[in-house]
Order: structure tokens, then C-alpha cells, then sequence
């Protein structure tokens, strides 16, 4: 599956799609220590994007940063960080203003 960055709020988050799955991921901080956690997107929560698009991306990532232990075990980094950095590297290759 290759995904794709289909937005993204800088420093915040990419909104991803492969095939017919969604997924955010978000940059989280918490004190001195920085990470990310990827999510894919339930039916509810993509009906929830469809609806409010950037509105409904800025509120679940800022809920999955600050509660990210809740978020623990719906993170897939561990299987898809390859893919995610390859759609992101791609994503800023097509537009060099992307941070």
C-alpha cells in the first residue's frame, strides 16, 4: 500500500490516505521528549473529517497529542513509519515551502 499526504498542519500533523483508509499522524511533545503517533481513522472519525475537514484534523490531533497514552494502542507507527516517510519526504519534494 502506498500512502499519500493529502494535508498536513505544519509542525501538527499529516493527513494520509492509502486506498481507502485515513490516517493522521501527529507530532506529540511532551516536555523535552518528541514523537509521533499514527492513526488510522475509524468510520465515525472519517465521517467526522468529510464533514469538518481541517477543523475536525486540528481538534483529533491536538486530543491525540495531549491523551497520547490513550492513542497507545491504536499507533501504528511501528508497522507503517516507512511508508509515512516516504509519503512525507515525497510530499515535501513536491512543494519545497512544506517544512
Amino acid at each position: 500500500m502506498e500512502l499519500r499526504v493529502i494535508d498536513h498542519r505544519p509542525q501538527a500533523w499529516f493527513l494520509l490516505r492509502g486506498g481507502e483508509d485515513y490516517y493522521l499522524d501527529v507530532n506529540c511533545n511532551q516536555g523535552a521528549v518528541g514523537f509521533s503517533v499514527l492513526v488510522k481513522l475509524t468510520e465515525a472519525e472519517y465521517r467526522e473529517y468529510h464533514a469538518l475537514g481541517r477543523i475536525f484534523a486540528d481538534y483529533f490531533a491536538a486530543k491525540i497529542s495531549y491523551w497520547s497514552s490513550d492513542f497507545r494502542e491504536r499507533d501504528l507507527n511501528s508497522s507503517l513509519e516507512d511508508q509515512v516517510s516516504e509519503a512525507v519526504a515525497r510530499f515535501r519534494n513536491d512543494d519545497p515551502a512544506v517544512p
